[in-house]
């Protein structure tokens, strides 16, 4: 019995913890011209955190990998939040200047980065999309 009551109880904690997360706003990301693909990105918060969740469908570069940026609507300032898994899936801390406002960093962007240590951005994009503002 208490296996069975233990096991209830986390199943109800862990539903009210996923029901904490708000989406606070998505967009659709597209293929650029030259490539295919698809997804979604999602800025969520849950508790005190702020995330960006993405889903890229499409076939992965081969010697190369993916990499997920905010940029900003002047087109120039730009943060990388991280690779993107193979899979095409991943969740994405915010930076603390960005988690309570996206100061104009609306648009979500994928790209496509070679493996010759330059960090900024490869000007090669896969799919984009645009969080409303």
């Amino acid at each position: 019995i208490g296996v069975i009551v233990g096991i209830g109880t986390t199943a109800i904690v862990n539903r009210i913890q996923a029901d904490d997360a708000q989406v606070l706003s998505s967009t659709a990301l597209v293929a650029l011209p030259g490539h295919t693909g698809e997804g979604t990105a999602q800025l969520i918060r849950e508790r005190d955190t702020t995330e960006l969740r993405i889903n890229a469908e499409g076939a992965p570069p081969q010697q190369e990998f993916r990499e997920v940026w905010l940029i900003n609507t002047d087109g120039k300032q730009m943060y990388s939040l991280g690779v993107l898994p193979t899979a095409g899936t991943g969740s994405y801390p915010l930076p603390a200047r960005l988690a309570n406002s996206l100061e104009g960093f609306n648009i979500v962007d994928v790209s496509i980065e070679p493996y010759d240590g330059n960090v900024e951005h490869s000007s090669n994009s896969q799919v984009r999309g645009t969080l409303p503002g």
